[in-house]
């Protein structure tokens, strides 16, 4: 998804679906010793978009998520993303984002905290 600049293409069920894979994906990093650098501002980038911002839209992506979460042996909870190693291995290898993407990389604590912040408001 980084880079392609087309996010409007993506349909609005799926905008969900996709946000609830890519927050299963960043909790499970310590569990599976995978970073996954990109995941954190693919979420930041769809941040932009109000319909992730609806009472459905995060109730679907909350739902989406424990399901993911349920068939991995993964567990999400509210304070799931404070989990300092989920955050380490969110930022190990960000910066190489840089070489990736076609503008500025936004400041991982920025773009971390935005993703979070978001997790968090969603209907636990």
């Amino acid at each position: 998804m980084i880079g392609d600049g087309n996010v409007d293409a993506i349909p609005a069920y799926a905008l969900t679906e996709l946000v609830g894979e890519k927050f299963r994906a960043i909790l499970q990093q310590p569990i599976r010793n995978r970073i996954r650098r990109q995941d954190s501002l693919d979420i930041y980038l769809l941040l932009h978009r109000p319909e992730l911002h609806s009472t459905v839209a995060k109730i679907q992506v909350l739902q989406i998520l424990k399901i993911k979460c349920e068939s991995r042996n993964t567990l999400a909870s509210r304070e799931s993303m404070r989990d300092i190693e989920v955050r380490r291995c969110s930022q190990k290898e960000y910066p190489k984002l840089a070489d990736e993407i076609d503008f500025e990389l936004p400041d991982f604590d920025m773009v971390f905290d935005a993703v979070t912040h978001y997790y968090e408001s969603l209907p636990w």
